[in-house]
């Protein structure tokens, strides 16, 4: 993974977000009208060359995704081939580094896909829209 830059509490899109915010959207199925406005809750974003992270740490040991998002230059879509992109692995490493046990997102994608895009670092169960991946303590090959 390349070289990483943190935000603690933008107030506005990072340079990733906003670089990609069009294909976020395309695939996220988010209104723009949400994405565009940061939470108002403490968060970080950590962004690297082709993807970010916007999460915040819980006290309940989970590690809460606003958006995530890694680039891929094919025009496929990673999530949907099973292959989840720097994303899922940089929310493992930060969920980790923090101590928590859980990450939890809400989504409007298929649950079929982010089960195969997770598997290797826990296993995914659903509560309505929102995803909760209980996380294995090491990665699985």
């Amino acid at each position: 993974m390349s070289e990483t830059k943190k935000y603690i509490c933008p107030d506005e899109l990072t340079p990733n977000q906003a670089k990609w915010m069009d294909r976020y959207l395309l695939l996220s199925k988010d209104s723009e009208e949400i994405y565009a406005v940061p939470p108002d809750e403490y968060h970080e974003v950590i962004e690297w060359e082709n993807g970010w992270i916007d999460y915040s740490v819980g006290e309940d040991d989970t590690l809460w995704i606003w958006t995530l998002y890694s680039h891929q230059e094919d025009s496929d879509d990673g999530l949907k081939r099973g292959k989840p992109g720097e994303a899922i692995r940089m929310a493992y490493k930060v969920a980790r580094e923090n101590g928590c046990k859980h990450l939890e997102f809400d989504t409007n994608r298929e649950t079929k896909d982010w089960i195969e895009a997770t598997k290797r670092w826990g296993k995914l169960e659903v509560v309505s829209r929102q995803m909760r991946v209980t996380l294995y303590d090491e990665e699985k090959k």
